[in-house]
């Protein structure tokens, strides 16, 4: 059709249409619109559309679309949307979208925000994945470099997000820090585990133009539970401070180097060293 295709019952098919597909059944096949398909039923297709798809029971197959994709159903298959891709019942596959959704997941979410309700397999990777019944911690902690540290770290424990802030002591001043990261953690035994932490700690200087001052961390730690809801943890690190001044100038001093690098005229620096923290996470 040139503007739209109508079906007041199911189709199994080819369809293409220049503004919209609208099926009050099931619909079955290759199915392409410039701006929606609607569909009332379930749906085992190959679908696009320019700006939503929309299916009122479950879904087989691959739907693709410019800002969204509605599913009231279970889905099987890929979901992939320019905004969001939103699931109400459970998804065996991947979602590709900036805000993702769906209930229990065998597969993957790829998104900026990623929600769900539990993880059968697989991992949502974004910059803030919220699972219900996935893994939520906040955790204090002490180091060579940061002082003090308190992260939140949320997701699934295979991978997770970490939102940080901490303190320090600078040259001549007392330094905030924050940053992001992002973790992983495998089980050794019923109250055994290992995680790996990646981040990246911005180091503000107090009364100053801001500067690059940043802190680039690889945190090993071995966990022990003490409990459902408490572990303690220690373990090495590797340290990457990188600023645009020399160490003289700049916000942070290292403890020592196992290298050093300067760069910019001698007016920039990298400094690489092994540290250690330990501290106690708080599991809820």
């Amino acid at each position: 059709g040139g503007l739209m295709n109508t079906n007041i019952g199911n189709v199994m098919g080819f369809q293409v249409a220049g503004i919209a597909n609208v099926t009050k059944g099931s619909s079955d096949g290759i199915i392409t619109a410039g701006i929606a398909n609607v569909v009332q039923d379930s749906s085992r297709a190959l679908m696009a559309a320019g700006i939503a798809n929309v299916i009122g029971g479950g879904a087989y197959g691959i739907y693709a679309a410019g800002i969204s994709n509605t599913i009231n159903g279970n889905v099987t298959g890929i979901l992939a949307a320019g905004v969001s891709n939103i699931n109400g019942g459970n998804l065996i596959g991947g979602q590709f979208g900036l805000i993702n959704m769906a209930k229990d997941i065998t597969g993957a979410q790829f998104g900026f925000i990623n929600i769900a309700n539990s993880y059968k397999r697989g991992v949502p990777v974004g910059f803030i994945s919220f699972v219900r019944e996935g893994y939520h911690a906040l955790e204090f902690s002490a180091e060579e470099s940061i002082y003090t540290n308190l992260k939140f770290k949320l997701g699934v424990e295979h991978f997770y997000n970490i939102f940080k802030v901490g303190f320090t002591a600078g040259n001549g001043s007392n330094l905030l820090t924050y940053g992001y990261g992002v973790g992983s953690m495998v089980s050794l035994g019923e109250r055994a585990r290992i995680s790996l932490d990646l981040s990246a700690n911005y180091l503000l200087r107090p009364n100053t133009n801001p500067e690059l001052e940043l802190l680039n961390k690889a945190d090993l730690a071995f966990r022990f539970k003490l409990g459902e809801h408490f572990d303690v943890f220690a373990g090495p690190s590797v340290n990457v401070y990188v600023t645009e001044n020399n160490l003289d100038n700049a916000a942070f001093t290292p403890p020592y180097t196992l290298f050093q690098d300067n760069w910019w005229n001698g007016n920039g620096s990298t400094s690489i060293w092994m540290g250690g923290q330990a501290g106690i996470a708080v599991n809820f």
